[in-house]
């Protein structure tokens, strides 16, 4: 069986690694680094060599109108991130909106009152917006569209004394925060492995959650999706 990811400056995406545990060692998994759309493969050349394909920034919403999508929640985010080539058709999903709702409902579970603090204002930062809706949790929204010096910005005055606020960065690899926060906060970082923030923010906080725990739901979920 061969798989793929699609992006651009994937070279450090741990998927083959992981997706070989998740299946099996023998599975074929290829990274398809592409520099621009035009030169992004068509579905039917992906058909007949792969069973399952994952997207990654910034092509997510290349192949959204050529797929059938079945779940509504997806179909209203804009964008996908898993490809499914099934005898009946080509499917399309997005395996991070299942992961973060697993995540957020994990979080509701553990803590009764949890208030997010979600920086970015892209694809990721829409979908968690979407499940804290579906899932009734208060959201604050910072970009920095409106924040210009969102890294540095003070966080305490969008935080909720009598809840427990957990700030997600859903902002590119490309955004450090170094601001102010309490540090009782729980700070969740949608980027796995990044270095910066693994490095600071753990002894500033209650509690620091990488993105692989994202990644490794994600993976299971595009699994369960393939026609394995």
């Amino acid at each position: 069986m061969r798989f793929a990811l699609i992006g651009k400056n994937i070279s450090h995406s741990r998927s083959p690694a992981i997706y070989r545990k998740l299946i099996d060692e023998s599975v074929e998994y290829d990274l398809l680094d592409v520099d621009s759309e035009d030169k992004l493969p068509k579905l039917s050349d992906l058909a007949r060599n792969y069973v399952g394909v994952n997207i990654t920034s910034p092509y997510k919403t290349h192949y959204f109108n050529q797929v059938t999508i079945t779940d509504p929640t997806v179909a209203a985010l804009g964008f996908i991130n898993t490809l499914s080539f099934q005898s009946t058709g080509i499917f399309g999903t997005n395996t991070d909106l299942l992961a973060v709702r697993l995540i957020l409902k994990e979080f509701k579970l553990n803590h009764q009152t949890p208030h997010l603090v979600l920086l970015g204002s892209g694809s990721m930062a829409k979908l968690v917006t979407i499940v804290a809706a579906e899932l009734g949790l208060s959201l604050v929204n910072i970009s920095r569209n409106t924040n210009p010096n969102m890294a540095h910005m003070d966080l305490k005055p969008f935080e909720n004394r009598s809840a427990q606020n957990i700030v997600i960065n859903a902002c590119s690899r490309d955004f450090v925060f170094s601001g102010q926060q309490s540090p009782q906060n729980i700070f969740w970082d949608l980027n796995y492995h990044f270095i910066p923030h693994q490095n600071a923010l753990p002894f500033l906080v209650k509690e620091y959650h990488d993105g692989q725990e994202m990644l490794f739901l994600q993976a299971q979920a595009a699994k369960d999706f393939w026609p394995i």
